[in-house]
């Protein structure tokens, strides 16, 4: 038996995260990290995840903040795999998370410049 989901898409105003995307990545930066915004970063799949949890945020637990964050492989991940896939060591994506969370917890303001590619 197949259970059917319905996939949430960002156009229902209630599914906008509500984290400050830009000012997590300005605080990763500020820290001496690489980081960006994608708006195309693996887009099946991670859209399908972000949506269906902001949908569940806004119709179940509006308290919660919640959005998605794409993160590369761990170096460990892309041995023997093609030199072109972006990687960097677990210890460093621990620590962009960290200053990520940090924006969350400390409410900074959002930051007002244009940020964000597609690929």
């Amino acid at each position: 038996m197949h259970e059917t989901v319905k996939v949430y898409s960002r156009y229902d105003k209630r599914t906008e995260a509500k984290h400050r995307c830009k000012a997590m990545v300005q605080n990763v930066r500020e820290h001496g990290l690489p980081c960006h915004v994608s708006f195309t970063a693996g887009t099946y799949v991670c859209n399908c995840v972000m949506y269906n949890v902001l949908h569940l945020c806004a119709t179940k637990y509006p308290n919660i903040r919640a959005g998605f964050i794409h993160v590369p492989f761990a170096c460990e991940q892309v041995v023997g795999k093609a030199s072109t896939m972006a990687s960097m060591p677990l210890e460093t994506i621990a620590k962009s998370l960290e200053y990520c969370i940090e924006v969350v917890v400390t409410n900074k303001e959002e930051v007002k410049e244009a940020m964000g590619t597609t690929h």
